[in-house]
């Protein structure tokens, strides 16, 4: 029997002021949204369920660059532009 690899996703609803906080951070001045790790997700979900997955490879809270730019314009609150990333002016 052999090991496979397997990223877990979780999905969390956060509040805009939040979300803005995640993304702005993670958001290259040139728009590229690169991948992030948010420490304090663990206070909302309980990582230790997921530990096989995430031994020896990312810890809880890792959110892929590619992930979070889809988050960001499925939102509404930002837009996508060529290879970046842009937040919309309200």
């Amino acid at each position: 029997m052999q090991k496979i690899h397997v990223r877990l996703s979780v999905e969390l609803k956060v509040p805009d002021k939040t979300f803005k906080k995640i993304v702005d951070e993670a958001t290259m001045p040139n728009g590229c949204v690169l991948d992030t790790e948010v420490s304090w997700l663990k206070d909302f979900v309980d990582f230790d369920t997921a530990k096989p997955v995430f031994e020896g490879w990312d810890d809880g809270g890792y959110i892929p660059g590619n992930w979070l730019e889809f988050d960001a314009v499925e939102s509404g609150l930002y837009e996508s532009y060529g290879e970046g990333l842009r937040r919309k002016e309200n």
